[in-house]
């Protein structure tokens, strides 16, 4: 059974697997999709997109930095586990905000 994600990718999950001007070029619906499909390169680089906003949600709900810190991580598990049942009609952030609170 392949694990849900690599340990390589949790811990590097601040280095960004593109250049710039190719991160720009993706927009969050298709870094959903390549997510479902398995691209840790995708998951990396929305995390590097969203993972402050998430972060200062969680930290509100929680009101504790490092359960917030853990709440980050399970969210982009969850995104991990569940991008293929993503709805094209939802917007990303609003996705993420939902299972992050």
């Amino acid at each position: 059974m392949k694990p849900l994600m690599s340990t390589a990718l949790v811990h590097n999950l601040h280095e960004s697997p593109y250049s710039s001007s190719t991160e720009q070029a993706f927009s969050d619906h298709d870094l959903i999709i390549r997510i479902a499909q398995q691209d840790e390169a995708a998951l990396v680089l929305l995390y590097q997109r969203y993972q402050r906003l998430m972060y200062m949600i969680a930290l509100r709900i929680t009101d504790d930095w490092a359960l917030a810190q853990e709440v980050l991580q399970d969210v982009f598990h969850s995104v991990w586990r569940a991008a293929s049942g993503f709805h094209r009609e939802c917007s990303v952030v609003s996705w993420l905000s939902a299972i992050t609170s």
